[in-house]
């Protein structure tokens, strides 16, 4: 990715517009170039990095007025120490996202809702998933005042008053989706963390444990733990010591390998607390917990199994209407997918999109061709060639795009209502989700709602301007790549900001009148 000449490159464009006035032949031409774009931003952006002292920065800077099509700016600048991408692309990190979650808006249609049944049919619990994220996700539990236990219960209570008769076998068909569970690019030490959960076509408690440990009343005294959920086949490992109350606690686990459900649990406890580990097979864990409540209840067989759908078995509930039904709006999955950067929703949409148009298992192969699809037809084949997808989420450092590609795929989405309202509607605004505390000076008449992003060298913020009184909306797109350890994690979310300065600058003059293409033709 060179380093974009500005001088040169300014006048080029102004070349290039003398010779389009002179063809046309026109009567009159009235100049209407705002103050704040006196500067070209792209000479702006280079005088802003060389004061920083962010030479060693890769840098894509990209935005367009949602209305008129007109790009306000479009820079490129390589890190003058790494080498630059062999495709001048760049590593979106969790504005990924943003292609995952448009996609799915486009594919599945803003009023999809994700659908779990639960049947019965032969004396066989049948749960037929749907690729729902957050089919029992722990967080949306506690916003009811609810926890797992209380989940299987009122999935209890549904059947229980059915009255199925005997069931002998609980069926977690998750064939929606493949059974690779783990994206073969996602590093083995996100494996055990919550932002790298198994991605199931039955996902439960968004696949993970939540682990709960209590001081001892003294030094002398082991430390208590437990899981949610928890069942007699769960095993947690104690390793734990007790620290001195009100310390600092530095308490963790892990899977003991990757397919166990026994889990080791270390470290220093100072008090109550918890944290979250990934589990193997949410969708096997839903099953064997409701086998053993409704085994409790007495409720069939004193004997009830749990498995899996085999892969090729024939399942038909044509006419049987489930015992019970949960469905998730798929606004609440968006939000869930931008707002809070879940990877486990983002993943899921990618892979449910793929199923959609394929009818095949949703997998890391379809989902990405699906999204490519719909970048092509709103984009043009020339963008396809701006985006290569490996997964939903960014979590993969195998993604890139350009800032081009994502302010103009933000641009296509913001002009259609139907599509605009819930896509804005799930980007944090400063305060919330992941800007919890960004943007917290900012004064001004627009609104910033976007996206960030992070790994490890890479910082990204993708989203809309939006103006608070007319609803005018300003797409942008800032990654930033090869950030050396010298420069501080602040220090580039400070550069973020002062981006969208810039471009809201370049946006609206000093009265907050939009700025139009810079020169109005007529006569």
């Amino acid at each position: 990715m060179p380093t974009r000449p500005s001088t040169t490159r300014t006048a080029r464009i102004d070349a290039r517009r003398g010779a389009r006035l002179l063809a046309a032949g026109l009567g009159a031409l009235l100049l209407a170039v705002a103050p704040s774009l006196a500067q070209p931003i792209e000479d702006r952006i280079d005088e802003l990095i060389e004061a920083q002292r962010l030479e060693d920065l890769t840098l894509g800077v990209a935005a367009v007025d949602v209305s008129s099509g007109t790009t306000l700016c479009d820079y490129e600048r390589a890190s003058r120490k790494a080498d630059p991408s062999p495709d001048g692309l760049m590593i979106p990190a969790s504005n990924m996202k943003l292609l995952t979650s448009g996609a799915a808006l486009l594919t599945l249609g803003p009023d999809h809702e994700f659908t779990t049944r639960f049947s019965v049919i032969d004396s066989r619990l049948v749960i037929t998933g749907a690729g729902d994220p957050a089919l029992a996700d722990p967080d949306l539990l506690d916003e009811m005042d609810l926890d797992v236990e209380g989940f299987i219960d009122w999935l209890a209570d549904a059947i229980e008053r059915a009255e199925p008769g005997e069931i002998t076998e609980v069926i977690a068909d998750d064939r929606v989706f493949d059974r690779q569970y783990v994206h073969p690019d996602w590093e083995t030490r996100h494996l055990h963390r919550p932002y790298g959960a198994e991605v199931c076509g039955l996902n439960f408690h968004r696949n993970v444990l939540r682990i709960y440990a209590d001081r001892g009343r003294d030094a002398s005294e082991l430390p208590t733990v437990r899981s949610l959920p928890g069942a007699d086949w769960i095993e947690l490992v104690n390793r734990t010591r007790t620290g001195k109350r009100g310390g600092v606690p530095s308490v963790w686990g892990a899977r003991e390998d990757a397919t166990s459900h026994r889990f080791i649990v270390e470290g220093v406890v100072t008090g109550a607390q918890s944290f979250e580990v990934t589990a193997h097979e949410g969708s096997l864990i839903l099953a064997r917990l409701l086998a053993d409540e409704l085994r409790e209840r007495g409720v069939g067989a004193t004997s009830i199994s749990a498995r899996l759908a085999r892969e090729n078995e024939a399942i038909d509930l044509t006419g049987v209407e489930p015992v019970a039904v949960v469905r998730t709006p798929l606004q609440v999955v968006l939000d869930r997918c931008n707002k809070e950067s879940e990877n486990l929703y983002a993943e899921s949409l990618l892979k449910l999109i793929g199923n959609r148009v394929t009818q095949q298992p949703g997998s890391w192969r379809n989902g990405p061709a699906v999204l490519r699809i719909h970048v092509r037809d709103r984009l043009g084949p020339e963008m396809v060639t701006s985006v290569i997808a490996r997964d939903g989420s960014g979590l993969s450092r195998s993604n890139r795009v350009s800032a081009k590609l994502l302010a103009e795929w933000l641009t296509s989405i913001g002009r259609e209502p139907d599509l605009r309202d819930p896509y804005v509607q799930s980007l944090p605004a400063p305060g919330e989700g992941t800007l919890r505390t960004r943007f917290r000076d900012r004064e001004s008449e627009r609104e910033v709602r976007a996206k960030s992003g992070y790994l490890n060298g890479v910082r990204t913020l993708s989203g809309y301007l939006v103006d608070r009184d007319t609803g005018r909306l300003i797409a942008f797109s800032i990654l930033v790549n090869d950030i050396p350890t010298r420069i501080s994690g602040t220090k580039v979310k400070d550069l973020h900001e002062k981006l969208v300065d810039m471009i809201e600058d370049a946006a609206f003059d000093d009265a907050g009148t939009p700025v139009e293409d810079g020169m109005t033709l007529g006569g």
